[in-house]
Formats: C-alpha cells, sequence, structure tokens
C-alpha cells in the first residue's frame, strides 16, 4: 500500500511536471507571437514606425521617389523638425566635382524646394564655412552670398545641372537654394575643429608614403571628423531656437545638408541616444566626449533623407554601411 501510495505521488508529480513543461512551452509560444504582432510600444512607437525599418520607395509623404529616399524617421508628430540631408560634396581640398557630386546635389535641391513648398521650411545649415564675396574671413552670422536673392525656382533640370557642374565657379545646392529660393542659411560648424579636420587631412595626404605615420594620422582624423560631426549636430537645436526667438524664421524647422559618410554616425548617436567619441590613446591633446544628444533631448522630429542617385548605388551605400536601412 505504502509502495502504491508513493508510486501514485511520484505519478501524479511527473503528471504535474509534465503539464508545468507544456504550459512553459504555451507561455513562450505566446510571447513570441505578442512580440511578432505589430503593437504599441511603451513608448509610443509602432514596428513600422520604427527608424530601423526601410521606408517604401513610393512613400511620398515625405520625399517623392525620384528626389531621394527616407532612411530614418522618429518624433514625426512633434511641431520641432530637423532634415538631415546626406550628400556628395566637392572635393575639400582641389574643389572639384567627383564622380556623384553633381546629380547628388542635383537631389539636394530639388529636395530641399519641395521641403520648402510642403513644410514651410526656412533655415538652411549647411556642412562647411561659407563667405561673403566682400569678406575674407569666416564669420558664424554672414549669408552664403552677398548676391542679391532671385525668387525664381530652377525648374529646368538641364540648367540646373550646368550651374552645378561648372569647374570654374565654386556653386553648390546651398548657394542655388539660397539664391532661388531665399532661404536663410547660418553656420552650423565648430571653427577649431573645422581647422583641425582640414589640417589633419592634408598632414594625412603628407604621411602616405610612412605606414607608421599614416595610421596614427588616420586614428587622428577619425576622431576629430567625429567629434566634428557631433558638435554640428548638437549645435542644431540652439541655431534654430535662436533664430525663431530672434522672428528670422517662422517655425522651429530646418535643413541640415551633410556629407554621406557622416550619416551612419549620426543614427548611431540618434538609435543609442548618446554621443560617445573615445580619444586615441596615444594622443595626449585629445579628450574623450561624452554626452546626450540635445536634438532628442528637445524632443525634435529628425527626417534622414538619402538623394535618390545615391540611394539607387549599392556600392555607396555598402561603403557608408547604410545598405541595411534601404
Amino acid at each position: 500500500m505504502i509502495n502504491q501510495g508513493v508510486n501514485g505521488l511520484e505519478f501524479a508529480m511527473n503528471k504535474w511536471r509534465r503539464m508545468g513543461g507544456y504550459l512553459k512551452a504555451f507561455f513562450m509560444l505566446l510571447i513570441a507571437a505578442f512580440m511578432a504582432t505589430p503593437g504599441v510600444r511603451a513608448d509610443g512607437w509602432t514596428p513600422d514606425q520604427d527608424s530601423r525599418q526601410a521606408y517604401s520607395a513610393d512613400d511620398t509623404v515625405f520625399i517623392p521617389h525620384a528626389y531621394g529616399k527616407t532612411i530614418y524617421r522618429c518624433n514625426e508628430e512633434s511641431p520641432n523638425q530637423v532634415y538631415i540631408i546626406g550628400m556628395s560634396h566637392r572635393d575639400s581640398v582641389t574643389r572639384a566635382n567627383g564622380d556623384t557630386t553633381v546629380m547628388s546635389q542635383m537631389d539636394v535641391y530639388r529636395i530641399s524646394e519641395w521641403l520648402i513648398k510642403n513644410h514651410g521650411l526656412e533655415l538652411l545649415l549647411p556642412e562647411g564655412f561659407f563667405l561673403q564675396d566682400s569678406d575674407a574671413t569666416s564669420r558664424p552670422d554672414m549669408p552664403l552670398l552677398a548676391q542679391s536673392i532671385h525668387a525664381a525656382e530652377i525648374v529646368d533640370n538641364a540648367t540646373l545641372k550646368d550651374r552645378l557642374q561648372d569647374d570654374m565657379v565654386y556653386v553648390n545646392a546651398e548657394i542655388l537654394l539660397m539664391q532661388r529660393q531665399g532661404i536663410r542659411a547660418r553656420q552650423i560648424e565648430d571653427n577649431d575643429l573645422y581647422h583641425a579636420v582640414q589640417t589633419e587631412i592634408i598632414t594625412l595626404e603628407k604621411s602616405r608614403t610612412d605606414a607608421f605615420a599614416y595610421v596614427f594620422e588616420k586614428a587622428k582624423l577619425q576622431y576629430l571628423q567625429e567629434r566634428r560631426t557631433a558638435a554640428m549636430l548638437q549645435k542644431i537645436p540652439d541655431i534654430v531656437n535662436e533664430e525663431f526667438l530672434n522672428g528670422s524664421i517662422s517655425n522651429r524647422k530646418a535643413i541640415f545638408t551633410v556629407g554621406l559618410n557622416h550619416v551612419p554616425g549620426i543614427i548611431n548617436y540618434l538609435e543609442e541616444n548618446r554621443i560617445a567619441i573615445y580619444s586615441p590613446a596615444f594622443v595626449q591633446a585629445f579628450s574623450d566626449y561624452v554626452s546626450g544628444v540635445k536634438l532628442l533631448d528637445e524632443t525634435y522630429g529628425i527626417t534622414i533623407i538619402i538623394p535618390r542617385s545615391l540611394a539607387d548605388s549599392r556600392d555607396i551605400m555598402r561603403l557608408t554601411r547604410l545598405e541595411q536601412m534601404l
């Protein structure tokens, strides 16, 4: 009788263990199904709004397909918005156009023109320093050019291309936007970091014959470029707010044009809501920089757009580590 009782108890316990295993498996499947089903997260986002989801090529809510592709969005309901356009610049030393410069600049012009018309953009924040023709020094309060503003649009793509591909005259999409669209521009660069990068680029070129020196200078340049990118990003809300409070613009919105190589770093900062840049161990003059992202702290909406001519090139997207965003 005792043995039968023990055996019965063991049978019941084994049965409960099996049932527990089934229940555990059932709840694991239920959780997996819940996670796979579109729903609202605690922060109000849905999977369709996730920044790492590729946006449909037919989505013209933000930009027409022919002009570019939206690869990142957050806080899109905020009244304060920044539109970041990754682009291909002229050579920083020779000022000559590269293989992708003209077409990407044409796209940038059309994207910005569309944003001005459809979202009331009035402020342009271009990467790089710019001068008035009448002045030989860089000043943050200077407009892009001293030339008069023309209200007429550039509607002819052939004319737009001719203007941008002229290597005898320095002109870019931002200059044409000021001339033709009347958009206001402000300096976004940090003066010291900008010139430090320019100096380091020249030093790096001179050190190509010395493998050790080249590695050393390349590490310095990478650090300075990351600091420069972060400095531009962090200055945006202060500049936008200043322009708005001064009455120069009627909304807290801006276009930030920046080289495509800066975009992966910017996305990383936004994804982590943290900027962490560490100095090369062998450079005592440099220091670490760790901070939150001001744009997110002030709940700015952020949209990152890639010109169509660049987004359609898998080689360029792969080299800039943006392929997974398409």
